[in-house]
């Protein structure tokens, strides 16, 4: 099975917006298409991002945090890696998907994009994640 991490801008594409990659990639997850790993510093930065940016309330909130929560595979990464330098909040990316061995981290942020694969992790963007969903 297909193992990634996807960063906040996707969790956040696919859950406030009904079409697009992002809604798409979402509906593949919840077919259990694809394990996805996340971390407590992930998940929180969902939450926040979905209270701060777009309003939403404490009920869907907690709604989206418990499923998100569920429906992945929780790691506790034992040390986030210094890989970004002009971003370090994105290094709990990193340290999420080498924790979790994953195969993608799924993102469209230019700093981890730069990177194109740490280690063995390939990152992708939300259309080519959904383009090996869609072919695997």
């Amino acid at each position: 099975m297909i193992k990634s991490v996807n960063d906040t801008n996707v969790w956040v594409a696919g859950i406030h917006w009904q079409t697009g990659a992002g809604r798409n990639i979402l509906l593949h997850w919840q077919r259990g298409r694809f394990e996805h790993f996340i971390s407590a510093d992930i998940i929180f930065e969902i939450v926040r991002v979905l209270r701060q940016v777009f309003g939403y309330s404490d009920e869907s909130l907690y709604d989206w945090y418990w499923l998100l929560l569920t429906g992945s595979t929780f790691v506790a990464p034992r040390m986030t890696p210094n890989v970004i330098s002009g971003d370090p909040d994105d290094n709990k990316i990193i340290a999420c998907a080498l924790e979790g061995l994953v195969d993608y981290i799924v993102s469209e942020d230019k700093d981890l994009r730069r990177l194109g694969q740490y280690q063995t992790i390939r990152v992708v963007d939300k259309q080519a994640f959904l383009t090996i969903l869609e072919t695997d």
